[in-house]
C-alpha cells in the first residue's frame, strides 16, 4: 500500500491528487485522444494544438497516459491530506 510522505496509508484522510501535468511538445503529435478520453477534462486543447493541462481537475486516472502511443504525458502526482 502506497504510503503519504507523513507514512500514513490515508485510511480514507488523505488522497492521491495531480500537482502537474507535463505534455512534452517534442512526443506529442497533437491527435486529441488524450482530450477526448479524459472522462474528467483534465486537458483542453491549447492555441498551439497541443494539449493543455487543467490539472485542478485531473483524478489521476491514468487514462490519458495509457492512450498516449508517444508516451507525451506525464502526471505529477502528490498527496492531499486534511489539517
Amino acid at each position: 500500500m502506497a504510503r503519504t510522505p507523513s507514512g500514513d496509508s490515508g485510511g480514507g484522510k488523505c488522497r492521491i491528487i495531480a500537482r502537474d501535468i507535463v505534455v512534452d511538445t517534442g512526443k506529442c503529435t497533437r491527435c486529441g485522444e488524450c482530450i477526448e478520453l479524459c472522462p474528467f477534462g483534465a486537458l483542453g486543447l491549447g492555441e498551439n494544438g497541443y494539449p493543455e493541462p487543467l490539472v485542478d481537475k485531473c483524478t489521476v486516472c491514468l487514462a490519458c497516459m495509457a492512450v498516449c502511443d508517444p508516451r507525451a504525458i506525464t502526471i505529477i502526482p502528490g498527496w492531499e491530506c486534511p489539517e
